[in-house]
This record gives C-alpha cells, sequence and structure tokens, in this order.
C-alpha cells in the first residue's frame, strides 16, 4: 500500500526487494523490485548487488553481466582490490556464460590493470586470448608470468616458454622469437625430440646454420638421444652434415642410452 502511494521511494522498493530475497524466497519478485528501486536510484548500489544476486540465482547471466558493468561504473574510486575482483567477476561471466570473449577480454585487461602481478587473473586472461586467437598478446602474457615467477615453479617456467616458441613459430612467423623460447626452455631442463626438431627448423628459418649451432641445440636439450638423430634428419628438420656434427660434438650424457 505505502508503494502504490509513493511509487518512487527508492528505499521502499529496496526494503520489499529484500523481503522477497531473503525471506520469501521469490528471487524473480526480488529481481524485479531492485530494478523499481534503480529506477528510482541509478545509483543504489544495494540495488545493483541485490539485483546481481538473484540474477544469478535465476541464471540470468546477461544480467549479472549488466550488474556487474553498472558497479564497475559506480565503483571507479574504490579500492584497486575491489575494482579487481568486479572485472574478475565480469570477464568470467562474459567468457563462461556468454561466450562473448572481446569483452571477457576486456574485463581481464582491466583486472589486470588493477593488479599486474596477479597470477589468479594474468593465466585465466592469457588462456582466454588464446582462445580468442589473440595470440599475439597471449604470448606477452607468458613471458610476462615467466618475469614474475622468477626462479619459481620451473616445470611450469619450461611449459610457458615452449608455448612462445611453438606459437611464435607457428602462428606468428617470428622464428627468432621461437628461438629465445627454445633456448630459455633446454636452459631448464631436457627438451623431448619434437621440440627438437622445432628449435632446429627456427635456426633454419631465422638464417642460423653450421654445425656448431647445431650442436649446441643438441648439447642444451639434454634429453635427445643419438639414435634420434637419424630422425631429425628425415624430417628435414636440419642438414644431415649438422645431425653428424652433433652426434661428434654431444655431451656423454646426451648420447648415453
Amino acid at each position: 500500500a505505502h508503494l502504490e502511494r509513493r511509487p518512487d521511494d527508492a528505499d521502499g522498493w529496496l526494503e520489499l526487494a529484500r523481503l522477497r530475497a531473503e525471506q520469501l524466497q521469490q528471487p524473480a519478485a526480488a529481481a524485479q523490485a531492485y530494478r523499481q528501486a534503480l529506477a528510482h536510484r541509478p545509483t543504489s548500489l544495494a540495488a545493483l548487488r541485490g539485483l546481481r544476486h538473484v540474477a544469478e540465482t535465476l541464471r540470468d547471466w546477461r544480467e549479472v553481466a549488466r550488474s556487474l558493468d553498472l558497479e564497475i561504473e559506480l565503483s571507479a574510486a574504490a579500492a584497486a582490490g575491489e575494482r579487481l575482483a568486479l572485472q574478475r567477476r565480469l570477464g568470467e561471466i562474459c567468457w563462461r556464460r556468454l561466450g562473448e570473449l572481446e569483452r571477457a577480454a576486456r574485463a581481464g585487461h582491466a583486472a589486470l590493470a588493477c593488479a599486474p602481478r596477479d597470477l589468479e587473473t594474468l593465466r585465466p586472461l592469457a588462456q582466454l586470448l588464446a582462445q580468442a586467437g589473440q595470440w599475439s598478446e597471449a604470448v606477452e602474457l607468458y613471458e610476462r608470468e615467466i618475469e614474475i615467477l622468477g626462479d619459481q615453479e620451473p616445470g611450469r617456467r619450461q611449459s610457458l616458454w615452449l608455448q612462445v616458441a611453438e606459437i611464435s613459430l607457428a602462428t606468428l612467423a617470428d622464428p627468432n622469437r621461437a628461438l629465445r623460447g627454445y633456448e630459455e626452455a633446454a636452459r631448464i631442463g631436457g627438451l623431448q625430440p619434437a621440440a627438437v626438431r622445432a628449435w632446429a627448423r627456427a635456426r633454419m628459418w631465422s638464417g642460423v646454420s653450421g654445425p656448431p649451432g647445431w650442436s649446441g641445440v643438441v648439447a642444451m636439450g639434454g634429453g635427445l638421444r643419438a639414435h634420434r638423430l637419424g630422425a631429425l634428419v628425415r624430417h628435414d628438420s636440419v642438414p644431415r652434415r649438422h645431425a653428424h656434427g652433433a652426434r661428434r660434438s654431444a655431451p656423454r650424457s646426451v648420447l648415453r642410452r
């Protein structure tokens, strides 16, 4: 009755929305009341957050994303941690629920701007960019994560360097960047023969040649065995004479079966 007399009472609509959401367990009716509250007070964070909560209950992901967008606009002066959480949630909803990759990427970049060294933000953004085919940006984030990790997680760093190398070679047509990726990966540990073959192709495409250089490739890729050299030549990864040079100069630990 009160709202019939005063339909512009934002506080009244907010109180009704909370009653419907929390006590009556009527999320759809609560959403209608929250929208009425926002119609009369568009800057109400309480109404926006309440609407987002019931929209999640209703699995109305577009409403969730819309509410997050509005809350982000109203939270421009909020602490970085709060803005980070909002942007990350928006990115997750747009990516996982709506399939809107570009919108999700924008939210991810905005989140990363709030905390440039936050791996929980950086890693999913890199995955999203790779899924969206934005390879150059994905590689930049892989390299940034490597820098953040420092000496920690060597297995993770080697995997990232190999991703940098593979994408640079196969997609970005950047053999020099690929070379660096393979070299850094090999410094961390032995490489599988497929990676060594790709490394050899990167060397050839970038103009690096000669037996000493190829011997160094094999020596650094400590996982390679001598009986694999013939396979590398058959795949035209490297000139046959370089394979012979590699066999002669590879360290004993590499040649031992």
